[in-house]
């Protein structure tokens, strides 16, 4: 019975190993399944942003890996407000689903730094295509806050081989704020 015991506490610790590993983003595609663990991704924090000044003049406009302080960043340049946002798409792997658990995932987030405080309204609106066809989208938006996010996903792929289609993902973004006048639209996107 003791020798069972140890057996089967062998047995799952050799089955909880995968999940226990660290996930990382991919630089490029990943060759083969032996590099892949759960919750790897590719293209990850690679996207596009805009920040816009009190004024609405766009004064940061990246491509590309997106470094998270950047979009939180209250120096003084900024100190007199400002507002943008980012979309963000990847393809996430899930090792064990053999014919879907893998795809694209995106999110959208709109984001202010009024001087006050918070903005009026603040909304996103992210939409995924795969291929050129919307598969999935989502919305989220609230009124005096700093910030809202939407997130969506397309999991229904195998991925042996990779994210092979090509993935884009769309987000519209409005900002509104009395004290500064703001009634700013304008979109973002992020694609591989």
């Amino acid at each position: 019975m003791k020798r069972l015991t140890i057996l089967c506490l062998c047995v799952a610790l050799l089955l909880s190993l995968p999940f226990a590993a660290h996930a990382k983003n991919f630089d490029v595609v990943p060759t083969s399944n032996d590099q892949i663990e759960v919750g790897d991704t590719y293209g990850k924090g690679d996207g596009e942003l805009k920040i816009f000044d009190k004024d609405g003049n766009l004064i940061i406009h990246k491509k590309g890996k997106i470094d998270k302080s950047i979009i939180s960043i209250k120096s003084t340049q900024f100190d007199n407000g400002n507002y943008g946002g980012v979309t963000d798409a990847w393809w996430y792997y899930y090792i064990f689903g053999w014919l879907t658990g893998s795809g694209p995932k995106a999110e959208g987030t709109t984001y202010t730094y009024a001087h006050d405080g918070n903005s009026d309204y603040l909304s996103a609106y992210v939409k995924l295509y795969v291929n050129g066809t919307k598969k999935a989208e989502d919305s989220a938006s609230d009124t005096d806050v700093g910030e809202v996010t939407a997130y969506c996903d397309h999991l229904y792929y195998s991925n042996v081989g990779g994210p092979i289609l090509p993935c884009r993902a769309t987000t519209s973004h409005k900002v509104i704020d009395s004290k500064y006048g703001w009634n700013a639209s304008f979109t973002t996107d992020d694609s591989f």
